[in-house]
């Protein structure tokens, strides 16, 4: 609740700061004094969710592997609809400063990575794509 609720206000730093508790719980040893978490398709689901909507693709692919670790199918096809409807100009527009688009070198590779999971074009493979 408190994810979608962070995600509706737009408060995507506190739904952060939750995953990293949930990321810590996730991986908690008997013993280590952290309550060990079993997170459910549905909170993992609306984290990458509300990672896609603000942008930060790196943490999305940081739950899609946890989801992958525990055995939860993440839905792709939801994503790349999602990332086409919101980021298919990113990067590219003619209106975007050169010095803008190489300041972030490190966001685009996570763009990148995450068009790789979902199946689009990127630089990892080319192929005839047009929104």
């Amino acid at each position: 609740m408190l994810v979608k609720g962070f995600a509706r206000a737009g408060m995507w730093g506190e739904a952060l700061v939750l995953w990293n508790e949930i990321k810590e719980r996730t991986e908690a040893k008997i013993g280590s004094g952290l309550e060990p978490l079993q997170p459910d398709e549905v909170l993992l689901d609306c984290l990458v969710d509300t990672c896609v909507r603000a942008g930060y693709f790196q943490r999305a692919l940081e739950i899609v592997a946890c989801m992958e670790d525990n055995r939860i199918l993440a839905d792709k096809t939801k994503y790349k609809r999602m990332f086409i409807e919101l980021y298919s100009d990113l990067y590219t527009s003619q209106h975007t400063s050169q010095r803008r688009r190489d300041k972030s070198e490190e966001k685009r590779d996570a763009v990148e990575a995450f068009k790789f999971w979902v199946g689009l074009p990127n630089k990892y493979y080319s192929s005839d794509w047009s929104p």
